[in-house]
């Protein structure tokens, strides 16, 4: 492993273990076995360097994704799988979300996730608008439904040691896991049957209309 690979995996643990604010680049130059210059030779700031933390990990995260989303022959398949990718990316690389949830609280780098974010986004929201045009707007709109998946997802990694707590078992076992992942496939059928049923009544209702304006024609 390279000395900059190094860096960067020091760098990644301390600033999901204590966060940006009290991370210390003498403490990742320890952790990495450098010198502590070689860490400004080669990122110059520690905002840098956590920039290209950040930089990595959402390049990584938006392989999966679209690997996920090109695979299956429906909709619902491809929803599952990028479900299914993201649980697993979040498990594998676990101070992720931390650092994501301390710098979306007000951290420097609110801007650099906003960016990352927002392509990924319009991805999973072009692909249900196409897919179910009921989901343009309403109740389940496309962006609605986006947003509560994502707190399901995300914020069950985010807050583990209070499900912990709370469960009184590790959230993040295999088998609770695997149990996570299928509750959110159950919810994720009942969304999907309830748009369907939505785009049903609204077919049905724009088939009575032209009825309506023949009979108004006739009188």
């Amino acid at each position: 492993m390279s000395a900059r690979e190094k860096i960067l995996k020091a760098a990644d643990e301390l600033f999901g273990e204590v966060g940006f604010d009290a991370a210390t680049t003498r403490e990742i130059a320890r952790r990495s076995g450098v010198n502590k210059a070689l860490i400004h030779y080669h990122f110059e700031t520690k905002e840098a360097l956590l920039s290209h933390v950040l930089d990595r990990y959402y390049g990584r995260l938006s392989e999966t994704l679209n690997e996920s989303i090109g695979a299956g022959d429906t909709v619902r398949e491809r929803i599952v799988r990028m479900v299914d990718g993201y649980m697993d990316f979040l498990d594998a690389n676990r101070n992720f979300s931390r650092i994501v949830q301390r710098e979306a609280s007000g951290g420097g780098n609110l801007e650099r996730i906003r960016r990352h974010m927002k392509p990924l986004f319009e991805i999973g929201k072009r692909l249900l608008v196409e897919t179910y045009p009921a989901t343009r707007s309403g109740e389940l709109a496309a962006e609605q439904l986006l947003i509560t998946f994502y707190g399901m997802i995300v914020g069950y990694f985010s807050y583990d040691a209070v499900l912990e707590y709370l469960l009184q078992t590790d959230p993040l076992s295999p088998k609770n896991l695997a149990a996570r992942k299928r509750h959110i496939v159950r919810v994720i059928d009942l969304v999907i049957t309830a748009v369907e049923l939505e785009a049903k009544q609204a077919g049905k209702a724009v088939k009575k209309k032209p009825k309506g304006r023949k009979n108004a024609a006739k009188r």
